[in-house]
């Protein structure tokens, strides 16, 4: 399901929030994101908020920052066998952390999320 739009982000976001040869990628990927997270909709109108975290996606892609791999230095590694233990420890400044433009957009679509099976279940898209 496509649940935002180009159109859509220049609305909430103003037309200049990336070159316009990056826009259809950063919507694409946008919507590649909100669909991994299997958002549930009583119809097919698309909420402001899943809108609005979705041009805060796009935004994100446009930027490289949405899809991106960080790869912590690690410090110090432990492993066990018996009764299996495993510990990583990064050097200070390389772990990969959850931005907090991330955790607005968590937040924006919590709501909206297929937690199992209700009598008054949402369709999930």
């Amino acid at each position: 399901m496509n649940y935002i739009t180009i159109e859509d982000v220049d609305k909430l976001l103003g037309a200049d929030w990336t070159a316009q040869d990056k826009k259809a990628m950063s919507v694409v990927q946008a919507n590649a994101w909100l669909n991994a997270r299997k958002i549930c909709l009583h119809n097919d109108i698309v909420p402001d908020a899943i809108l609005l975290a979705g041009a805060n996606l796009a935004k994100l892609s446009s930027e490289n920052k949405l899809y991106q791999t960080l790869d912590g230095v690690v410090k110090r590694e432990k492993v066990k066998a018996d009764t299996v233990e495993v510990e990583t420890e990064y050097k200070d400044g390389s772990e990969s952390i959850v931005s907090g433009d991330i955790q607005f957009i968590n937040d924006l679509i919590a709501p909206y999320l297929c937690r199992g099976f209700s009598l008054t279940a949402r369709i999930c898209k």
